[in-house]
């Protein structure tokens, strides 16, 4: 088996697969769309697969409601289940897709949901997750070992991704539980303006924007939208744009960015106030990346 296959120049819309395993597959997906607020046709998933987005953004319309997709999220599809999309912002989307086996998936399930025994079909149980520094890093690791042609049999690709994808759910599941135990919720209302307002920061990530004028942008008060969007995302609205300016970041700085540009473009006072942002979210220096530039 040829363990990784890339494609080199990816078009509009394009989507390649850089590894094929019988257990798994990574795609790497590029969509370039111009701002539109209509919804894509009707389409679904043949696969199993949680999307690790890295770049831009776009709104994914399912039957649980509305969700932002941008680099702090995690997005699960269900083999089948109907979806549309549109892109508000007109950033497009860069993303990897991770497929995986519908039998690896139950096994996987297994462990982590006790109720994975009634459902036949839609063994994921929910279609979003938030995605940690941790993870954004491992995923952005996994993807650069894939392209860069590392030797990797089949065998080892196997259990590498049985790993990650045990690591990843077990994450989530985690997540789900401590909400669970706060009685944490949120009403499809309040997910409305929590998306509207990820939307926002993702379309003015420099922008200084107020509480207030975030608030009136979507039609709610200061302390309503501080609460709701930390019950809906666990983070607040400073720390959630910080991340989403930092993981932009971090294709820029891999494409060789000046870092005091990119920081002042990005809304942070310094190159100082960037570095030990970025330090602190990622472990390492932003020179670290560029210098692999």
């Amino acid at each position: 088996m040829s363990a990784s296959q890339l494609c080199s120049d990816q078009a509009d819309g394009h989507t390649a697969t850089l590894l094929r395993t019988g257990m798994f597959r990574i795609d790497d997906a590029c969509c370039r769309r111009c701002a539109s607020i209509r919804r894509s046709e009707e389409e679904a998933k043949s696969d199993y697969m949680v999307t690790f987005p890295r770049a831009g953004m776009n709104v994914r319309h399912v039957v649980e409601g509305t969700i932002s997709v941008d680099p702090n999220t995690l997005v699960f599809a269900n083999r089948s289940s109907p979806y549309q999309v549109s892109h508000p912002n007109g950033s497009g989307e860069d993303a990897m897709n991770l497929a995986v086996r519908a039998d690896v998936l139950r096994h996987v399930l297994e462990e982590l949901d006790p109720a994975i025994a009634e459902r036949e079909t839609d063994l994921f149980a929910f279609a979003w997750g938030p995605c940690d520094s941790t993870m954004f890093v491992r995923h952005r690791r996994l993807l650069a070992r894939v392209r860069g042609g590392l030797p990797m049999d089949e065998a080892d690709a196997d259990e590498t991704l049985l790993t990650f994808m045990a690591d990843v759910l077990r994450q989530q599941y985690a997540l789900r539980d401590r909400r669970r135990s706060k009685r944490v919720t949120a009403t499809r209302v309040q997910r409305e303006i929590v998306a509207a307002v990820q939307q926002h920061l993702a379309a003015h990530l420099g922008a200084s924007t107020s509480l207030d004028d975030l608030a009136r942008h979507v039609g709610s008060s200061p302390y309503r939208l501080c609460r709701i969007f930390r019950t809906y995302t666990g983070q607040s609205i400073r720390a959630y744009r910080t991340q989403l300016r930092l993981r932009t970041a971090f294709d820029r700085l891999l494409d060789g960015a000046d870092i005091t540009d990119l920081a002042l473009e990005l809304g942070f006072s310094s190159h100082s106030h960037f570095s030990a942002a970025f330090r602190s979210a990622f472990g390492h220096a932003p020179s670290s990346l560029r210098s692999v530039s």
